[in-house]
This record gives structure tokens, C-alpha cells and sequence, in this order.
């Protein structure tokens, strides 16, 4: 495998510094978070593939815009394709502000990128003052439509994210893992089988992991020892 021919590049980085994210926060205050972001998001750029490629930036509010606007410059405003907004909820004690419960990916792609559209089931008003909005040429039953499904939109809300006491985090214990049914789901829509995909903040390997079960060449790399030891033990139970 070379790092010069990556498909798809998921990355859950950091989400600020130190003051901004209490688990991982990565530099003493905001301005050389962004410094450390904008090396890191040119230096993968150079991983892409020459044909085309997928790149996915995994983050949450604080910081999504200074993101976007950096990615323009780095990946071309032109590449960018979608700001999709994964939705969750649970319990919270705040009381100053709304409950924040999405995360932001940003998606760019460049080249001959790859996507593969998925479809969910359909969720929406069929009939409207008596009339049926589901099917005007009256062509089949409501539940073969429903059946179709419709496109995935921009707005994910059908994947939860991890309780501590499921077993997918309860064998981890890593404070901040992203579902197996998530990072699925990005394999699948923006890499196609045996392609290499790269994960440059693997955490405890919940990428890696989906990615091998997919059929894909998965490559990761973390800067703390406990995060390759961890993902190491876990994918090596899969390959097993």
C-alpha cells in the first residue's frame, strides 16, 4: 500500500484546544489549533490519489466554519460537496444554552471521486388534504413506494451514538469512539471495495475496524501509544 494512492481519508481530529476539548484538545488556545490543523489537512493532501479521492473532517461547532473556510483553501472551494450534519441525542445538564447534539463532516471531494448513493426508508407526510403526495400517477401500492426508500440527505438522525455500557465502547472504554454503524456507513458511500482508505486520528480503530470487515486496505495512525496499542489488540481480534 502507498499513502500516494488513498481513496478515502476519515478524520475525527481534535475538536479544539485544550480549553475546547477536555479529552483530547490539541495546543494551548484556538489560533494554533487552527496552525496545527490547516500542516496536518495539507500534508494528507499529498496522500490523495492522483485520480481522485474522498476527504472527510470529522468536528463539531466550535470550530466547523474556521474548518470549512480552511478546507476551501486547501482542498479547492470548488471540491466542496456536502456539510452533513450527524444528529444525536441523550441527557444533558445544561442550562444556559441549547443541548449541542450534532457533529459536522465535511466532505470534499476531488478528482474522480467515488459515491455511492444509499437510500433509508421513507419518512415523510403520503397524503395531504386527501390527496395522495406519494404517487400522482396512481402506479402501485404505498407500501412498494415505501419499499423504494429515498435518497440519504445531508442530515443524518438514524445512527445513535455509543452509551458507555453498550459493548462496542464498553470494551475500549474510549471516551470519544463514533459508532461501527457510522464509520460503515462513510466506507461504503465514498470508497468501493479493495480501495485503500486512512484514518490519521484512529482512536481506539472503530474506522479500521469497519473498514477491514468492508473489504477495503485500511491504514491509521494516532500520536498517543494508548490509541495504537488499543486499536492494535482490537484489530487483531477481527483478523482472528
Amino acid at each position: 500500500m502507498q499513502l500516494e494512492n488513498i481513496k478515502l481519508i476519515y478524520l475525527d481530529p481534535p475538536f479544539g484546544s485544550k480549553r475546547e476539548d477536555k479529552f483530547y484538545g490539541a495546543t494551548e488556545n484556538f489560533e494554533e489549533y487552527l496552525d496545527y490543523m490547516r500542516v496536518r489537512l495539507e500534508k494528507l493532501k499529498t496522500f490523495m490519489h492522483p485520480d481522485g479521492a474522498n476527504i472527510i473532517v470529522h468536528i463539531d461547532q466550535k470550530a466547523s466554519h474556521y474548518i470549512k473556510v480552511m478546507m476551501d483553501g486547501v482542498f479547492g472551494r470548488e471540491n466542496f460537496l456536502n456539510h452533513i450534519v450527524w444528529c444525536y441525542t441523550g441527557p444533558s445538564v445544561v442550562k444556559a444554552y441549547l443541548p449541542r447534539k450534532h457533529d459536522d463532516l465535511l466532505w470534499y471531494g476531488v478528482g474522480d471521486y467515488t459515491f455511492n448513493q444509499e437510500t433509508i426508508s421513507y419518512q415523510a407526510k403520503l397524503k395531504v388534504g386527501g390527496n395522495t403526495s406519494w404517487n400522482p400517477d396512481k402506479k402501485g401500492t404505498e407500501e412498494e413506494y415505501l419499499a423504494k426508500g429515498k435518497k440519504l440527505e445531508d442530515w443524518w438522525v438514524d445512527i445513535p451514538s455509543l452509551c458507555r455500557n453498550e459493548k462496542e465502547k464498553r470494551e475500549t472504554k474510549y471516551p470519544t469512539q463514533k459508532p461501527l454503524k457510522l464509520m460503515s456507513r462513510i466506507i461504503k458511500m465514498f470508497s468501493n471495495e479493495g480501495d485503500t482508505v486512512y484514518d490519521p486520528f484512529m482512536g481506539s480503530g472503530s474506522f479500521l475496524h469497519a473498514a477491514i470487515e468492508l473489504n477495503r486496505q485500511a491504514l491509521g495512525s494516532d500520536i498517543s501509544d494508548k490509541a495504537i496499542t488499543l486499536a492494535t489488540e482490537r484489530l487483531s481480534k477481527i483478523a482472528k
